[in-house]
């Protein structure tokens, strides 16, 4: 296994046990599904009927995991992509091109736009962030803490205040 291969390995251990978890305690129509996922995860150009076809499942499976995840498979993907890059961003020097590459998406400027719309902030002030911010919890480098808040919120005004009083810096 090359040096970029072993890095992105690491990266995606604790997202892909995670998957493996959902996929021992869903139901039984939807572990294929979620197989697929973990499977396929990195393809170049996956889409919902690729993973359909992977699963040997019907859109219909695709709605019960929607009612049982909360959240579609699509978006399920996007999540644990989203997680691994923000792991190579964090822990490694490849370039943000690269990781977009290696996550599967078809081109950088779709992985900057999904990023984004993941942490708030861009894949190179995540970089900057998260490396130059040594306290700030893990926390929040997760989308579902940025999602569970209003922007306007307490605590999203708390964290800014927080980065831009210490460090210079502002989420976007």
């Amino acid at each position: 296994m090359g040096e970029v291969a072993d890095l992105l390995a690491r990266a995606a251990e604790p997202t892909l046990a995670a998957i493996r978890k959902l996929e021992a305690r869903t139901s039984p129509p939807l572990r294929p599904v979620v197989a697929a996922i973990r499977t396929h995860l990195f393809e170049p150009g996956l889409t919902v009927e690729r993973l359909t076809r992977a699963a040997g499942a019907s859109k219909w499976v695709l709605t019960g995991f929607t009612a049982e995840i909360g959240i579609t498979p699509w978006q399920y993907v996007g999540e644990a992509r989203m997680e691994i890059g923000g792991r190579l961003l964090r822990d490694t020097d490849l370039s943000v091109d690269e990781i977009a590459y290696r996550l599967g998406y078809s081109s950088l400027s779709v992985f900057q736009r999904a990023f984004r719309r993941w942490c708030e902030m861009s894949p190179s002030k995540f970089r900057d962030l998260s490396r130059r911010v040594p306290d700030l919890p893990e926390r929040y480098f997760h989308w579902r803490w940025w999602h569970q808040y209003d922007r306007r919120s307490a605590d999203i005004q708390e964290l800014t205040a927080h980065i831009e009083k210490h460090y210079g810096l502002t989420g976007r």
